[in-house]
């Protein structure tokens, strides 16, 4: 066991930490991150970049610094240590955006940002839908979820990304979440490109999920190329994992794609949509969404209330689908 006290800008105090009882040999410290201490070093090793606490500040220049003119490349989580934790030495991620009002979290992964011209966050580092210019907002139905859900709820929405980078600022969003809502529910939706970041997001972390929803979630390369029929996105989910939902389109590019079950304890349902395509499926589906994300978090199985929906109406909710409009990856 050991104790561990920083200043905020990670410089650890001295005199009082208790390492009677420390592994020398565990390294990962401030932030998680892993201390170098050879030749007396001290600092810490981000994915990209080498920190110095000592001085709070980087010594190699920010790979993204052209997209962040306002600010010094060598600043650490912009300055902002007090609200901000840095994240993996690219950008600054909120740590302080949860309260313990919010018994729970839904994580959205939209379609590619830009559609079928490409993905829009390219090498930058921001994939918050809410961050994006608003050319490249081109696929915002299931945004609409986070102004309905209520003030228990808190709603995060990421674009699709070719690269993947989406599903990593989600394990790290889930990461935050639990920090603050230990027992709270964790439930995720995703479609297209940005439903293939909700399953690299669920595969990846070792925190507990109550749902992953998908509707056809597929893959490109990371250089931007275009997903090609017949290429649906599938990934092993953890037994972290209590409930698995996939959803096709009747009209399908994408079927047979979504999360697959490690063991029998996990909850798991495939279903096609009738009247639905791939673009139309997310806003066709979202009208039913915030009941399934209620029902969930009060404790209700998904897949009995799936079963028992009343979808007589679900055909009225089908949009007309518009060329390149919606971010999808593939047409």
């Amino acid at each position: 066991m050991e104790e561990n006290n920083y200043y905020p800008f990670g410089l650890k105090h001295s005199g009082y930490n208790n390492t009677n009882l420390a592994n020398t040999n565990y390294k990962y410290k401030y932030q998680g991150q892993e201390r170098q201490e050879e030749l007396g070093l001290n600092w810490d090793s981000f994915k990209w970049r080498n920190y110095d606490p000592a001085i709070g500040r980087f010594f190699n220049i920010d790979p993204l610094a052209e997209d962040y003119s306002y600010q010094s490349p060598y600043n650490f989580s912009e300055n902002k240590v007090t609200s901000h934790r840095e994240l993996e030495g690219l950008e600054a991620v909120p740590a302080d955006n949860f309260k313990t009002s919010h018994t729970t979290l839904v994580l959205i992964g939209l379609g590619r940002a830009n559609g079928a011209a490409g993905d829009g966050v390219k090498n930058g580092s921001n994939t918050l839908y809410s961050n994006l210019s608003s050319d490249l907002q081109t696929d915002g139905g299931l945004s609409t979820l986070r102004g309905i859900l209520g003030s228990s709820t808190a709603v995060v929405t990421y674009a699709g990304t070719d690269s993947g980078l989406a599903s990593e600022h989600m394990v790290e969003t889930i990461d935050n979440y639990r920090s603050v809502n230990p027992d709270g529910n964790i439930i995720m939706i995703g479609h297209s490109l940005g439903g293939k970041d909700i399953l690299n997001a669920a595969a990846s972390t070792k925190q507990n999920i109550n749902l992953v929803l998908t509707m056809e979630p597929v893959s490109v390369n990371a250089e931007g190329g275009r997903a090609l029929e017949g290429t649906p996105y599938k990934a092993n989910l953890g037994d972290n994992v209590k409930n698995i939902i996939n959803l096709s389109a009747e009209k399908n590019m994408f079927s047979g794609g979504g999360g697959i079950k490690s063991n029998n304890t996990q909850g798991f349902g495939n279903s096609t949509m009738p009247g639905t395509t791939h673009r139309s499926i997310d806003n066709a589906m979202t009208p039913y969404l915030k009941p399934l994300i209620q029902r969930t978090s009060q404790g209700v199985n998904p897949l009995i209330w799936f079963k028992n929906a009343d979808w007589s109406n679900f055909n009225k909710n089908i949009p007309k689908d518009k060329e390149n409009e919606k971010g999808s990856s593939g047409s």
